[in-house]
């Protein structure tokens, strides 16, 4: 598994701590690259049509158009990006909100960051290939 390529990740947080936090989290994993990171919704939109990530990291609660927002235009026009929420709300409602908004898997900002590189990973292997 080792030989395999590296899984291609942006990171979207408009928390500079946290947006840093995430990153340090991620760049120590051997197949995970981290290709560009952003601050808003509206970044993460135009970093998935640029860059073209197999995995999106995305804060949800967010300014001017949120994580949640974010994630349903981009798993409808890119449906071969993976998508992890990270927040710091997670309600039922909020992950109920996050997997119809296309995510793949949901993260506790506050209490599972120590699996984030093992839920990228996860979000890889589910996300479909066979769109460009």
């Amino acid at each position: 598994m080792s030989a395999e390529r590296p899984i291609r990740v942006v990171v979207i947080d408009d928390d500079p701590e946290a947006l840093a936090l995430v990153c340090v989290k991620l760049k120590g994993h051997p197949r995970i690259e981290i290709i560009a990171t952003g601050s808003s919704g509206r970044e993460a939109i135009q970093l998935a049509n640029s860059q073209r990530p197999d995995v999106m990291v995305l804060d949800v609660m967010m300014p001017i158009l949120n994580g949640l927002e974010a994630a349903a235009r981009i798993a409808q026009v890119f449906p071969s990006i993976g998508l992890l929420m990270l927040t710091s709300d997670a309600s039922p409602e909020s992950i109920r909100a996050a997997l119809r908004a296309g995510a793949k898997d949901y993260l506790d900002k506050s209490s599972e960051l120590f699996r984030l590189a093992d839920a990228v990973q996860a979000v890889d292997a589910r996300r479909e290939r066979n769109q460009v």
